[in-house]
């Protein structure tokens, strides 16, 4: 055994904390054992001892403790780095204030105010890194108001000093805003000072001046006002990518050209001149037309002439894109790429608007418990006091740009965000990025802001795809991530894009992985990519099945040209890949195309490139075509005719920009083709229209021409009248839902042929698109989507007159009807939708013997609807509607009826009664246009009252004139009601309820009359421990005197003659009081109910009686007065749980639920649940609240598990200022649980897993 210690203690151990403890200086420690730790203990010893033995890759630190160490050297690097450092009185008092730790905890038994005021005053004098904390433990009551009293009378001088030599000591001065009020040419500059700042306010004609002042870790700044005395100064970067810029512009200011305005790169900008010659916001907006403008940028112009004569100025030249759903001064005007410019003529309010959006935006979010957001922003946000109130958000991506650390922000993010879609990171400052949120996260995206700051931690990440942006020098160790790599391995496909501004940089990484990875060079020949040319290329096998390939290239993005170092574990050398979709957008040049493709492939979409897509087939194998889809959004003009777009089986055409047509849209030979986003000059419908009359098109051709504005569809449809009017048709007996103010065509182009012309509107994605359908139908074809019969006519309602050739022919009703018999006599069955019968008096009206296979059955003013039921097929039966429009009396107690989905009676002014309504047992009847003597109704419920029907019966009844008022009266005075609303009684078990309403149809008002069936559904039912009641009826159990009364006697009995015929009863609450014993429920019970409430009883006796239908409960509340296990599956399952009591809960802390309020829970409970969640974790998301009487309470509360759970793993008290105090302990390795106090409108202590 012992030989086997010593060869286990010759290697080097990883541990998380170690702790030395002896003060004998004696004992022998194996001088092979090395440890990489990241916390260490050292009590009553000397650490020194002990050095040789921890790994140096160690420090610094994470935790260091040292107690009752006095010899121990507080100046010695070990002490000095370590992130938190933990000492006590022996260990270098009084030298603590020479710390430079931002985390130093004392525990000190003899603390003077001395020790404190010498810290304070060595800070003041050599200044302390923003967010040091300095924790102490004092043992005497008055300390800190001592502490409080000594700063305070030493206050005034300690200022006044630092004021006197905060300028001439400091060469950089920190400030939120500067102002320049001066020519700062004339500024004598000795002093060697500059600002680091967010804001700069300049009155000096040239900003130069103003820039020697200012330190560049200042920009982009948050805001800048500065005057302006020439275009020029319009290029300075400072001023260009400002986030918020305001410009004074002098007098005497040549105007600005719109090139040099839309170089701004601003978010807002406000223009600050005298004269409107300045600038000319009509030649800007242009500008912006043909070349487009990034999203969310603002720009305001005041202009001294009034609104009126500005809004004369915009309509006479954007009148056409007024929005006047707005209000009359406001313009909506499309650009490219799908945006538009939106244009307001009004009074500026400036910052009086800004502050008090914000204020209503605070008191918003301050009401809402979850706020969703697609993305969360953080800038410049240095600590959480930043954030103005507490949030709970729930998001899908991340971003942080130069704040101090996006962990910091992680308490506010809801965990049902996690895992995010996407993070991205922008650093100015060294942070570890290793952490879960940005291994679990879809897509992250590092960025750095800084050279010489490094994102520590980026080796270790398990992400198979990272994107580093704007890497410079020591942001990034390629190295130790690819030894890191080999060493660990990854997975097949993991892939690390490291992009570069400068070719610089990448340069200067590529020679040290030469200089580190040199024998494994390589020219990466069959790699299908476009090296950076005269760089080095590796290939670095790891095992034998997988290598890494690392490659530098260059690309094109929107800000310029990036170089990027591709870091691959992959199996490249592909002949072929295969892909369900390729996309290329924003492709200007084939040389963009970073590597030779060779793709096979079902769909290509390629979105504003300025090459023509067939620049992109060589990419494409040839057996991908015939393609499955393909789209083209084009934003210049192209020729459309191609065998690529002929032979694909889906094409979408997009565009734009207007006056950019797609050549050869007439020419396709296509089934199918839809052309969105049409503007003006993009496609000419006459033509297409022309050509298809003239070579002719396949019966089912359809082409769908998309506009995402009515004023381009109008003008599409004014060219197509002007063309084709003498085609105009309605198109009756086409289904289709015509746009009501839009001509339609027909227009035939062969004997056997025709086009039918329509536009339409539909929704898309929320937004309204305006459609115009050009389509091929056949001339021969009878549409029977809808049979109508006109009795009086004798003639089928089929579209034959639109065939002008016809028309001529067939002159006469008696030649069109011939044709129309021949066809439907020489048909055994006849398929169609639906059939209209319209005033048909008699069965020998029909001209002919059919037979109609059906879905729907409609008679118009016909004598009896069973006179035509000989003509429908028995496979139609049971219809699935069935309407009857009559003048004349009928008996509506029929089969077909009966049976029938969906029944309509509709009258037709006429005083003539349906018999046999009241026996109908459908569930559901419609009946409309009802005059007073058309319908029974009293004789409808009582036959309901009589016979009964299933609960959910329900008949709507139709008036449309005021008989629904004399309606309601007779039946007020029929059934004794004191208001036209009825609840009558039906059974045990269910009732009617009439009442009547109004609704808005597309004929008007209708006033309806409602008569439904319910179940009978009590409210509320109790047993308060001597007596039973249920919705107001009580008796009592064990028959006290005061009880004893005739009243309560004969509710009694009542109810439990009711209770004692009943199964089951339904009841929304039940409440039991004091029941111990079965012997306290006089009757057998069994309940259906959706909240239960318990007040001091046995739940053994209780829950018997509840109906496991009734689970999960929807709220549960229970009280005990002794301690009781709820470890129950009715407790479990239940939505909402509230316990009340001051007693021992047993099996409280196993209960899975997620969210729970307990009322006054003793310590036990809470320790308890605390123990057993850090022993066997918790669901993320689960919330437990616990209230106490007063705020007292609850700080005791909270100062007792402190106390307990201070010494656990992972203990820490960083949590929300928002808070009354609390602390954290991790569960597991992706949560940990938060334990706080909040107190300021209820005091409730809060467990939460995190």
């Amino acid at each position: 055994m012992h030989k086997l210690y010593n060869n286990y203690l010759r290697i080097n151990l990883l541990v998380n904390h170690l702790v030395f403890s002896s003060p004998d200086p004696h004992i022998p420690l194996n001088p092979n054992l090395t440890f990489t730790i990241n916390k260490l203990g050292v009590y009553h010893c000397n650490y020194l001892r002990f050095l040789h033995n921890i790994n140096p890759s160690s420090f610094p630190l994470d935790y260091l403790k040292i107690l009752r160490a006095k010899d121990s050297d507080v100046h010695h690097p070990i002490i000095q780095s370590a992130k938190i450092l933990e000492i006590d009185s022996s260990t270098g008092l009084p030298d603590i204030h020479l710390l430079r730790n931002k985390n130093v905890l004392v525990e000190y038994h003899h603390l003077q105010t001395a020790d404190v005021l010498r810290i304070i005053r060595h800070w003041m004098a050599n200044g302390k890194e923003i967010g040091t904390k300095f924790l102490f433990t004092y043992f005497k009551p008055m300390f800190i108001r001592l502490v409080t009293s000594e700063v305070s009378r030493d206050g005034t001088k300690a200022l006044t000093r630092m004021l006197e030599n905060y300028f001439g000591d400091r060469p950089i001065i920190r400030v939120n805003k500067v102002y320049f009020d001066h020519i700062m040419e004339y500024i004598d500059r000795t002093t060697g000072f500059t600002y680091t700042v967010n804001e700069i306010d300049s009155r000096c004609p040239d900003f130069a001046h103003v820039l020697p002042f200012i330190n560049p870790d200042s920009f982009p700044l948050k805001k800048l006002a500065t005057s302006v005395n020439e275009p020029e100064q319009l290029k300075y970067p400072a001023i260009r990518f400002a986030n918020e810029l305001k410009m004074r512009f002098i007098q005497d200011c040549d105007p600005l050209q719109v090139t040099a305005i839309d170089k701004l790169c601003n978010k807002s900008v406000f223009f600050d001149f005298k004269k409107e010659e300045l600038v000319d916001v009509m030649a800007l907006i242009r500008y912006w037309i043909d070349n487009g403008r990034e999203l969310e940028s603002t720009f305001i112009f005041p202009f001294q002439r009034g609104k009126g004569a500005l809004v004369e100025l915009f309509d006479a030249e954007f009148g056409e894109f007024k929005n006047t759903d707005i209000s009359n001064n406001r313009y909506s005007i499309p650009i490219r790429g799908s945006k538009s410019i939106h244009v307001t003529v009004d009074k500026y309010n400036g910052d009086t608007d800004f502050k008090s959006t914000a204020t209503l935006k605070i008191k918003y979010l301050e009401g809402k418990p979850n706020i969703h957001a697609g993305c969360v922003y953080f800038y410049y946000v240095k600590s959480y006091k930043q954030v103005p109130l507490k949030l709970n958000l729930i998001i899908n991506k991340l971003e942080t740009f130069c704040c101090s650390d996006f962990r910091k922000f992680l308490p506010m993010i809801d965990s049902r965000s996690f895992p995010l879609k996407k993070l991205e990171i922008t650093q100015e400052e060294s942070i570890n990025v290793d952490h879960p949120v940005v291994n679990t996260t879809e897509d992250v995206i590092l960025q750095f802001n800084k050279p010489y700051e490094p994102m520590n931690g980026i080796e270790k990440l398990q992400r198979e795809k990272l994107t580093i942006q704007n890497i410079m020098t020591r942001n990034v160790d390629a190295v130790k991530i690819i030894k890191n790599w080999i060493k660990n391995g990854r997975k097949i496909g993991t892939e690390y894009f490291l992009c570069f501004s400068f070719d610089v940089w990448i340069q200067g990484m590529l020679k040290d992985l030469k200089r580190e990875f040199d024998e494994f060079q390589n020219n990466l020949e069959g790699i299908n990519v476009r090296f950076l040319n005269t760089q080095p290329r590796f290939l670095i096998p790891i095992n034998p099945i997988s290598k890494i390939i690392i490659y530098g290239t260059e690309i094109q993005s929107k800000d310029g040209t990036v170089y990027q170092l591709v870091l691959k574990k992959y199996l490249e050398g592909r002949p072929n890949i295969h892909v369900g979709c390729v996309h290329f957008n924003y492709v200007k040049g084939y040389e963009q195309v970073p590597l030779k493709l060779n793709l096979i492939t079902n769909k290509l979409v390629t979105f504003c490139c300025s090459v023509v897509f067939t620049n992109f087939l060589p990419f494409l194998d040839v057996r991908s075509f015939p393609l499955k889809k393909l789209k083209i959004a084009q934003e210049n003009t192209i020729d459309i005719d191609h065998p690529v777009v002929h032979t694909t089986e889906d094409v979408i055409l997009e565009f734009i920009q207007p006056n950019e047509p797609m050549n050869g849209i007439e020419k396709l030979q296509r089934k199918k083709l839809t052309i969105q986003n049409i503007m003006d000059g993009n496609v000419d419908a006459v033509r297409i229209i022309k050509d298809w009359m003239k070579n002719g098109r396949e019966i089912g051709t359809e082409y769908l021409l998309s506009f995402s504005f009515d004023i381009w569809f109008g003008q599409t449809l004014s060219e197509l009248k002007n063309e084709f009017n003498e085609f105009k048709n309605n198109l009756k007996g086409i289904n289709g839902r015509f746009f009501k103010r839009a001509p339609r065509f027909l227009i035939p182009i062969s004997p056997t042929s025709k086009i039918i012309i329509y536009g339409t509107r539909i929704q898309s994605k929320g937004n309204t698109v305006y459609q115009l359908v050009l389509k091929v139908v056949s001339t021969d074809k009878v549409s029977l989507d809808d049979l109508s019969y006109n009795g009086p006519y004798k003639l089928l309602d089929i579209d034959w007159e639109a065939n002008k050739e016809l028309y001529k022919l067939l002159k006469t009703c008696e030649a069109k009807e011939e044709l129309v018999k021949k066809y439907l006599e020489g048909r055994p069955d006849i398929h169609v939708d639906r059939v209209v019968f319209n005033n048909v008096k008699v069965y020998e009206k029909v001209p002919l013997k059919l037979n109609l296979i059906t879905n729907k059955l409609v008679t118009m003013c016909c004598s009896d609807f069973p006179n035509f039921l000989s003509m429908i097929d028995s496979r139609s039966f049971p219809l699935k509607k069935l309407e009857l429009i009559q003048e004349e009396p009928i008996d509506a107690d029929h089969p077909v009826i009966h049976t029938a989905k969906d029944v309509i009676f509709r009258f037709n002014g006429q005083d003539e009664l349906i018999k046999g309504i009241e026996k109908l047992q459908r569930e559901k009847l419609t009946l409309q246009n009802i005059s007073f003597f058309n319908v029974d109704v009293e004789k409808i419920i009582k036959d309901w009252i009589n016979n009964g029907r299933n609960v959910g019966t329900e008949y709507l009844l139709g008036f449309s004139n005021p008989w629904i008022q004399l309606t309601l009266t007779c039946l007020k005075m029929r059934f004794l009601s004191n208001e036209p609303r009825f609840s009558i009684p039906m059974s045990p078990t269910s009732k009617i309820i009439i009442y009547g309403t109004r609704i808005q149809s597309e004929d008007g008002t209708v006033y309806q009359l409602v008569l439904k069936t319910i179940p009978v559904y009590a409210k509320s039912f109790f047993i308060y421990g001597d007596h039973l009641s249920l919705d107001g009826f009580q008796f009592n159990v064990k028959h006290q005197s005061w009880h004893k009364n005739m009243e309560d006697e004969k509710n009694g009995e009542l109810l439990r003659s009711y209770l004692k015929q009943r199964s089951s009863v339904n009841v929304n609450l039940a409440c039991f009081s004091r029941v111990k014993t079965s012997e306290d429920i006089p009757v057998k019970l069994e309940l259906r109910t959706n909240k239960l409430e318990t007040i001091c009883c046995n739940l053994e006796v209780v829950i018997p009686m509840i109906n496991p239908r009734s689970l999960p409960i929807t709220e549960l509340s229970i009280g005990v007065d002794e301690p009781t296990n709820v470890d129950l599956e009715i407790v479990r399952s239940a939505k909402r749980v509230i316990f009340g009591t001051s007693k021992e809960v047993i099996g409280l802390e196993k209960l899975p639920n997620k969210r729970m309020y307990l009322r006054r829970q003793p310590l036990t409970d809470v320790v308890r649940i605390i123990k057993y969640w850090i022993q066997h974790g918790k669901e993320i998301g689960t919330e437990f609240s616990i209230g106490y009487s007063t705020n007292s309470d609850l700080r005791n509360m909270m100062a007792n598990l402190q106390e307990e759970f201070s010494r656990s793993r992972g203990y820490s008290e960083a949590i929300n200022e928002h808070f009354v105090s609390g602390f954290s302990i991790p569960l597991s390795s992706t949560s940990k649980l938060l334990v706080y106090g909040i107190g300021k409108h209820l005091d409730q202590l809060i467990l939460k897993v995190v």
